[in-house]
């Protein structure tokens, strides 16, 4: 009896101590794995196939997602010019003939203040935001993009303007975010060569956005910039505003 009672507490006990040692190792794997699964979620959790419907602009989409619903979508992490400045439409005209009236991935990152999906918009191996950086349709905003492969942008735009590529094929193009502050021009502030200089002094004046800029800023000699002024004060007495980055 006693054999039979260690026989079947040794039967027993092999199992039970396995199990111990599984118990031990199961809730780390456990938790490595459920990591893994959240991480994958959060990535992906938005990403969902539509098709592009409408173009507004380079990097304004409207799509036809899967509940149907039209989703207004703002390319993450890049920023082309406006319709009305160089290379403005080149750029819509890219992002048309690229994704208009095709069925693509849209990887939503966040929503901004409008109410638009600010995503990644991809075919396949195609990534709409990384090619207009890298075809000099687009700038990289660093002010947004945060993400890891934002350095990536940063490198398409370093090559893009080594390449003169589209819009940095001029000598200093305005920035959207710029234009859209009434800064700066949609023109290269150098003249052609033979051409004379809009205006002369000390400072220069936009006639629309009423800044005015110094010798040495890159707008000196921007379209609108043909008001002339001998002195700061004189420019302020005319009612314009000095510049914020190149008048002190």
């Amino acid at each position: 009896m006693p054999v039979l009672v260690m026989t079947f507490g040794h039967y027993y006990s092999a199992p039970y101590a396995a199990m111990e040692k599984m118990n031990n190792k199961i809730p780390l794997k456990t938790i490595a794995c459920t990591i893994l699964l959240t991480i994958l979620s959060i990535t992906f959790a938005h990403a969902e196939q539509c098709t592009i419907a409408h173009v507004s602009d380079g990097d304004t989409v409207n799509a036809i997602c899967n509940d149907l619903k039209v989703v207004k979508i703002r390319l993450y992490g890049i920023d082309t010019p406006e319709k009305k400045q160089s290379f403005g439409q080149e750029a819509t005209q890219y992002t048309r003939q690229a994704v208009l009236d095709k069925i693509v991935d849209v990887q939503v990152i966040d929503t901004d203040r409008y109410g638009r999906s600010v995503a990644v918009v991809k075919q396949g191996s195609f990534n709409l935001n990384e090619m207009l950086v890298k075809k000099g349709f687009a700038w990289t905003y660093d002010r947004y993009c945060k993400k890891s492969f934002c350095d990536e942008f940063k490198n398409y735009e370093k090559q893009a303007r080594q390449q003169r590529s589209g819009l940095w094929s001029e000598n200093t193009p305005t920035a959207p975010w710029d234009y859209r502050r009434g800064v700066g021009t949609d023109t290269p502030i150098s003249s052609p060569k033979g051409s004379p200089t809009a205006s002369t002094g000390a400072y220069h004046g936009n006639l629309k956005s009423h800044v005015f800029h110094g010798l040495g800023c890159r707008h000196y000699n921007c379209k609108n910039c043909r008001k002339s002024f001998s002195s700061k004060s004189e420019a302020q007495n005319a009612g314009y505003r000095p510049h914020s980055q190149c008048v002190n």
